[in-house]
């Protein structure tokens, strides 16, 4: 069974279904539109995230969600750096997907989108909120994976765009992965084994050092911090290079897979969430990937060094002076 998630926009207008964006009722040939307005008695103007099931509204989805998109009006918001048209699509996909989701429809293999003008975004909002991290439980308690299909093939440009929020949408959901994957899974070395499988076929070139590089390197303050572990530490460096001879920006991100706090012991109630202390890492390794995968024309070096930070008798000390690179 697939089901269909529509856009709405709500410009304050008596007719709010005349708002509906041109692309998906025309490719039904219209009847989409005369269908909805059919039932717009049932659910009135729908404000931004409102979600409203519609049931046999076409032949090929058994299930339809209408959800408002806010105003086709909004714009770029200089204070928050943000647009809040996209911003209000990712939100309302992301409301429409988890009220499919609530349905628990047995048989769901697909959910088909309206572009909402700006099928990127829609692809984004779908796929970023409906992951889960649920990889280490039973098969039998995993979210059954469904696909994302933008229901109207016909624009070869909404086609391209919905590509393109799906591969950063999913990009974005492999940083996720990282953080949440427990720390005695997640360890320098298997940190640095997934960055190789991830970034090696989009054409990243991925060097990962060892202990011994850093301590020729005379890095010896990251080596204060791997000292307490005993876990082995590695620096990874990320080339993506597609800009010619244009010098390249440098993104160092940490890489601590699990934080402690060495003899500064972390509180207890919070330190589990030191799993993610490698978050800056994550993000460096995410964001070279997605550069990659969309063939940017950019050159980026990533510096990533990993180690746990851990309490043992070779742990770093208060007042310890220890040597960096300068």
């Amino acid at each position: 069974m697939n089901a269909l998630i529509i856009g709405l926009y709500d410009n304050g207008d008596e007719e709010n279904l005349k708002n509906i964006p041109t692309s998906l009722y025309t490719h039904h040939d219209a009847s989409v539109k005369g269908l909805l307005t059919e039932h717009a008695n049932l659910f009135g103007p729908l404000k931004a995230r409102k979600t409203v099931v519609v049931q046999k509204l076409l032949p090929d989805y058994p299930v339809a969600v209408v959800v408002g998109l806010g105003s086709n009006k909004a714009t770029y918001n200089e204070v928050d750096e943000l647009d809040e048209k996209k911003e209000n699509i990712r939100k309302a996909i992301a409301a429409a997907v988890a009220k499919v989701r609530s349905l628990d429809i047995k048989e769901l293999k697909e959910i088909h989108f309206d572009d909402c003008e700006d099928a990127e975004q829609v692809a984004i909002g779908a796929i970023v909120s409906d992951w889960q991290f649920d990889e280490l439980k039973n098969e039998k308690l995993r979210r059954k994976p469904v696909k994302y299909v933008l229901a109207d093939q016909s624009n070869a440009k909404n086609v391209e765009n919905f590509e393109k929020g799906s591969n950063i949408a999913t990009i974005q959901n492999f940083c996720r992965r990282l953080q949440e994957l427990p720390a005695n899974i997640m360890t320098p070395t298997r940190f640095a084994v997934e960055t190789r499988q991830l970034c090696e076929p989009l054409g990243v070139k991925v060097v990962v050092h060892d202990r011994a590089w850093a301590e020729e390197k005379k890095m010896f303050s990251f080596l204060s911090v791997t000292n307490g572990s005993d876990e082995p530490c590695k620096f990874v460096e990320l080339h993506y290079m597609n800009a010619g001879e244009k010098r390249p920006l440098v993104f160092v991100g940490k890489g601590i897979t699990f934080d402690t706090g060495g003899v500064s012991l972390k509180p207890s109630s919070s330190m589990d969430l030191m799993r993610a202390d490698m978050g800056g890492g994550a993000t460096v390794v995410s964001t070279i990937a997605a550069l990659a995968k969309l063939k940017s024309r950019v050159n980026v070096i990533g510096l990533v060094p990993l180690t746990e930070n851990m309490v043992s008798g070779k742990a770093s000390r208060p007042g310890d002076v220890v040597y960096a690179m300068n």
